[in-house]
């Protein structure tokens, strides 16, 4: 009897040994996931306008500190209304230094000599390189949202990324369209325009005439060449260099008024354009639009 005991007995204390382990673990682990929420950057300041942009939809206002004075602008910002509440920066070291950051953000086109001055004062600066295609758009997303903490908010905007993949080669009717940016320049192969509108069904004319990842182009080759559609960067601020007027020529907007059918002139928003980041999932939106519209033109 006294040995059925000391058995029962051990093996109860053996139990409540392995619950008293289990609960330590339990709350070590509780306690390394209040560490790593506590440890998000609450204090952080982007430089760069693409960075503003990755920035201000995976991060809340609170832990935004300030963003670069383009973000404002509504014409290359698709969250300029959430940067109206924000402190703006020109990107120079002593007034990120004085704001005292956790975090600095900088696009690989960042003044070299302000990112090597912001590391030398001792502050924790993350460049984000461009993105130049939807893979690197969405490397970037999952880096940098892992950087923040925000890796579920990631996830969601990565499986809309993952989605437009599937559309590619989708399509059996290509007509040709050309991006047409100031002074003429072009978007071609190896860039994230050139893959927008391979996604949507689209031959880029930028290849076809053999150009690289830019390349330029002026309306005489455009009219002869005769594209299905021109794209050009709309600017909700009117035409502020002489660069732009181009896109008010006669040769140009004669045509556009009388609805050739061989050429469709489309004003898209420059925040579209520009940055591989969520905005460019309203961009893609938009340009599916164009093609349904072209087509029925057709």
């Amino acid at each position: 009897m006294e040995f059925f005991l000391n058995s029962f007995f051990a093996t109860a204390k053996l139990k409540i040994a392995i619950i008293f382990v289990g609960l330590i673990f339990i709350l070590s682990i509780t306690n390394l996931s209040a560490q790593t929420n506590s440890e998000k950057p609450k204090r952080i300041v982007s430089i760069n306008l693409c960075t503003d942009q990755l920035l201000m939809a995976l991060v809340e206002t609170e832990r935004i500190i300030s963003v670069s004075h383009l973000a404002r602008d509504s014409s290359i910002s698709r969250f300029s209304d959430k940067a109206k509440n924000l402190h703006i920066n020109y990107g120079m070291a002593e007034e990120i230094y004085l704001l005292k950051p956790d975090l600095v953000l900088a696009g690989e086109y960042s003044k070299k000599y302000v990112v090597a001055v912001i590391r030398e004062l001792g502050l924790n600066i993350v460049t984000v390189p461009v993105a130049n295609s939807l893979e690197a758009m969405r490397n970037n997303l999952l880096k940098l949202a892992a950087i923040l903490g925000e890796e579920a908010k990631a996830k969601i905007i990565i499986s809309k990324v993952d989605n437009l993949f599937s559309l590619k080669n989708t399509y059996s009717k290509k007509p040709v369209a050309i991006v047409w940016r100031t002074r003429g320049l072009i978007d071609g192969p190896g860039t994230l325009v050139h893959e927008m509108l391979q996604v949507h069904g689209f031959r880029n004319l930028a290849k076809n005439l053999g150009r690289g990842q830019l390349g330029n182009i002026n309306l005489e080759q455009i009219i002869m060449t005769r594209p299905d559609l021109v794209i050009i960067p709309e600017s909700k601020n009117g035409y502020p260099s002489l660069s732009q007027l181009v896109f008010k020529h006669p040769a140009l907007t004669s045509l556009d008024r009388l609805n050739k059918p061989w050429l469709t002139i489309m004003r898209f928003p420059e925040w579209g354009l520009m940055c591989g980041g969520p905005q460019v999932l309203k961009a893609y939106e938009l340009l599916a639009s164009i093609r349904m519209n072209l087509l029925a033109k057709k």
